[in-house]
């Protein structure tokens, strides 16, 4: 599988990098906040589906997701995953820019919104790699990293 890194999740730079797991693959990220790190991991994700290069940010899409406090900032992480795996099948798009918002509300909800941009899937131009199923739980993290200037560091198993 012809994999690309669009950059290096490190102490240095924000980005991800793919990484392989037992028939499964993923990604690990870092990113300056939390709302870049849900557009990080999006954008890893994509990576995995297509040469997002290719994709061009024609149609935008707005969405709207809320979390429980129980689900926390990784269980929004993985709905916000699994709603643009949902759009990708339903409306045949491929998704290359994501700008996201996410607020606390004064009993702990997590709401987040989002447009996120990209083209119905055109087979004799885009590069297609991977059929990605869902984010799984599986070694799923998302975190502050506060010994890495306060990062934002998290990994994504991915079921393929």
């Amino acid at each position: 599988m012809k994999k690309e890194k669009t950059g290096k999740a490190d102490t240095d730079t924000e980005g991800f990098v793919i990484i392989e797991h037992p028939a499964d693959t993923g990604i690990s990220l870092t990113a300056e906040s939390l709302e870049k790190a849900f557009e990080i991991a999006a954008e890893g994700m994509f990576s995995i589906i297509c040469s997002i290069k290719k994709v061009k940010p024609q149609k935008q899409i707005r969405m709207r997701i809320s979390s429980s406090p129980e689900m926390g900032v990784e269980g929004l992480l993985v709905a916000w995953l699994e709603k643009l795996i949902y759009l990708h099948e339903i409306k045949k798009m491929l998704f290359s820019k994501f700008d996201v918002a996410i607020k606390e509300n004064k009993s702990k909800k997590i709401k987040l919104s989002a447009n996120v941009y990209g083209e119905k899937i055109k087979p004799s131009f885009h590069e297609l790699y991977l059929a990605v199923k869902a984010p799984t739980y599986h070694k799923l993290s998302l975190k502050k990293d506060f010994a890495n200037k306060g990062r934002w560091t998290g990994m994504v198993i991915f079921d393929v």
